[in-house]
């Protein structure tokens, strides 16, 4: 026609295409928003393991120092009774007189045994404990499926209990074998010098 003009058709999108972009936009950012869950939920599973990694180093640290630092000091129970350097049960609990720590505080005993799947570590302020002494209560590790403990005797015997039969009370095995069963972790095996004549 003449005189009609034509109106040039502007460089916008149209209504369906708006849509479409919006769409795929929002598809894309419920692909990447679930991605990053899974990526945080396993940063928070490595970050929870990390921290079972440190507390399980942790919590062997204290029990190999407790053990290589054991005193061939033999004590007194709470009614003046005599007690061995180390007292060693074969269900794997057991008590010692260790030196003291950095804070130079004089020898101390220490007690370790497994309760209700948790190692649990008591310290009596002095190695000869009377009535009314308290002793500092701590569960070092927990999930602890099994623990087995075995003392070297100057012979190269492995003992499962301590002191052997006819053995001086101050008498300290050679080492330790340290054998845990840690839930998450498997077996672990520790051996620890003790510097005892067994």
């Amino acid at each position: 026609m003449p005189g009609s003009r034509r109106i040039p058709r502007s460089g916008g999108f149209t209504l369906l295409e708006l849509l479409v972009a919006v769409a795929v936009f929002a598809l894309l950012a419920a692909l990447a928003y679930g991605g990053l869950a899974r990526v945080s939920g396993q940063a928070r599973v490595l970050a929870e393991r990390a921290r079972g990694i440190e507390r399980t180093v942790m919590a062997l640290a204290v029990l190999e120092r407790d053990l290589a630092q054991a005193l061939a000091r033999p004590g007194r129970d709470a009614l003046g009774g005599h007690r061995p350097a180390l007292e060693a049960h074969a269900d794997g609990r057991w008590i010692l007189t260790r030196a003291g720590g950095a804070l130079g505080e004089g020898p101390v005993r220490v007690g370790y045994g497994l309760e209700g799947g948790r190692l649990m570590r008591r310290v009596w302020p002095v190695p000869d404990p009377v009535q009314g002494t308290r002793a500092l209560e701590a569960a070092l590790l927990d999930g602890v499926r099994a623990l087995e403990v075995r003392w070297l005797d100057r012979d190269g015997k492995w003992l499962a209990a301590w002191p052997p039969p006819q053995s001086r009370a101050g008498r300290l095995p050679r080492a330790a074998e340290l054998r845990l069963d840690l839930a998450g972790w498997g077996r672990i095996r520790r051996v620890v010098v003790m510097g005892g004549e067994g």
